[in-house]
């Protein structure tokens, strides 16, 4: 027969294994054992007041020779012995008999407070059912208090760095195509939403990369930490750091913009304080164009397209034009004293790469420049009697140079891209939204899978002899707000194109636009006034 465990036994064994479980997340945690005690007493202290004595103080003492944790009660009240029942667990707690209390303190009276060892593993053998609940009340909080402790460290680590990057490993992907990360330094679970890494990217868990930590929220249920892979932040980043003008401060970001995996708009300055006299772009780029090409690698070999920023809209909107060469922007509005709306006309020949594929390179540009772009080639201009400057494509066909007057452009192309055969002409081409529209079924937003984000530490089995605790964090739904729509760029075509266009037209005014481009800056109203139907008759 099994030989039933007193007092004592049942006490060492509990008192082991709460030194074991502190001392397991002090350590995964990394945080001082003595710190660790210090939350465990200030915790178990609350339950003791609320449940069972409410002057009670509980407090946790470390024994690191024999690798125990000594429970006291600082407040235990000497009672007469015969005042003192031995099967009232509960009274154990914050009484004690006159005779033990004499071994305790010589000195002991009836009614003093004296610092006393308790057992509280003794309150899972009560009768009473309320008194028996207590114990795996304690440890249930005290999987609580430890949760809001690891968010609240990871809060004050993590919302310094926003905006830097961090090394994480891919672990899972959820249904609506963001991922659950972790990060490789410390462990910490890190949410990388769909809308900020790009479809086009093949990633399985294990996949290690640098991410861009873009939020911190103290008191998240899920995830505190929210990263981007395929951001205008991590551009800027990779910018900052691989350019040394950049991060001295020489030379300021005025906007990025950007579609991953195919290109990037970035909007440079000199910066105001700076009297140093160097070649903007020269910095930019680097001898033989190295340093953005290494930084283009870097983004899997995405387009970069720096342009030069400034003050004068017109000039801004021509250098973002890039690579296309731009012959003159005229206003739409000519008594517009503050005009956002501009015709973009390009040589003939220029018309398809100002536009882009699928109306990228437009798209960037008027988000870019908070401008709304409508882009014609010569000709087009020319038929519908616009007023423009014809110098400027005189000057483009005496040098032949494929760039824009008046700004040096540069654009980093992939080198190992094959070649396809080039475009028909502009005039050739008819309107077909339905592969803008799968571009943006691509991008949609669905509400997040829940998952769980509870620590691998099981707190509830250090203590399986006492109580069972659920230690997972209830799941919960994330959806991502709704951001503001981004700026439309409409691409007229020729006559012939009329009923194309018409029906392109009628599409993009019932578009609506997805979390996804929003984050990557694209978010302007959409605003079709302009484009009249009767133009194209």
């Amino acid at each position: 027969m099994k030989k039933e465990k007193t007092p004592e036994q049942i006490e060492r064994e509990y008192s082991k294994k709460m030194y074991g479980a502190i001392k397991a997340y002090s350590d995964s945690m990394k945080l001082p054992l003595e710190q660790m005690v210090e939350l465990f007493s200030e915790e178990i202290t609350n339950i003791i007041n609320k449940k069972i004595d409410p002057e009670a103080n509980i407090v946790l003492e470390i024994d690191p020779k024999k690798e125990q944790i000594l429970t006291y009660n600082t407040n235990t009240l000497v009672v007469e012995d015969e005042a003192f029942d031995p099967e009232d667990y509960a009274q154990a707690i914050y009484n004690v008999p006159l005779s033990k209390a004499l071994k305790v303190d010589k000195k002991a009276q009836v009614d003093d407070e004296i610092k006393v060892r308790v057992n509280l593993s003794l309150l899972s053998e009560s009768p009473s059912p309320e008194v028996k609940q207590v114990l795996k009340i304690v440890q249930q909080s005290l999987i609580q208090r430890i949760k809001t402790f690891q968010k609240t460290l990871l809060f004050n680590t993590y919302s310094q760095k926003i905006g830097q990057k961090i090394y994480v490993e891919f672990t899972s992907k959820n249904k609506d195509g963001s991922w659950n990360v972790k990060i490789c330094q410390d462990g910490a679970t890190v949410y990388l939403p769909a809308s900020m890494i790009s479809a086009k990217r093949k990633v399985q868990p294990g996949y290690k990369c640098d991410v861009i930590i873009e939020e911190v929220d103290e008191f998240s249920k899920l995830s505190q930490i929210k990263v981007s892979l395929d951001s205008p932040a991590m551009v800027r980043t990779e910018l900052i750091e691989n350019i040394p003008e950049l991060n001295q401060g020489l030379i300021e970001i005025v906007g990025v913009f950007r579609r991953p995996g195919e290109r990037t708009k970035v909007a440079v300055k000199k910066a105001d304080a700076t009297t140093v006299d160097f070649d903007l772009y020269g910095a930019l780029i680097g001898p033989g164009g190295q340093r953005i090409n290494n930084i283009s690698k870097k983004l899997d070999g995405e387009k970069l397209d720096i342009v030069q920023w400034s003050p004068e809209i017109k000039t801004y909107v021509a250098n973002a034009m890039s690579p296309s060469n731009v012959v003159d922007v005229i206003a739409k509005n000519p008594n517009d004293d503050n005009p956002r709306q501009f015709y973009v006309i390009v040589p003939n020949q220029d018309l398809t790469p100002a536009i882009g594929k699928k109306g990228i390179n437009v798209l960037l540009a008027s988000s870019l420049t908070r401008t709304q772009l409508d882009v014609l080639s010569v000709q087009q201009a020319e038929e519908k009697g616009l007023v423009f400057d014809h110098s400027k494509l005189e000057q483009l066909t005496q040098s032949g140079a494929r760039r824009n007057v008046g700004r040096k452009k540069l654009e980093n192309v992939k080198t190992n891209k094959t070649r396809t055969k080039n475009p028909s002409p502009f005039q050739e081409l008819k309107v077909d939204m339905s592969s803008f529209d799968k571009d943006v079924a691509a991008f949609e937003l669905e509400e997040q899978e829940t998952f769980n984000t509870s620590q691998n530490l099981d707190f509830e089995e250090l203590f399986n002899k006492f109580t069972e605790t659920e230690a997972n964090e209830e799941l919960t739904e994330v959806k991502e707000e709704q951001p503001v729509p981004p700026v439309a760029t409409v691409v007229k075509e020729t006559k012939k194109d009329v009923e194309n266009y018409k029906r392109a037209k009628k599409a993009l005014e019932n578009f609506q636009v997805d979390n996804d481009l929003a984050n990557f800056g694209l978010d302007e109203e959409l605003d079709f006034s302009d484009f009249d139907d009767e133009d194209w008759n």
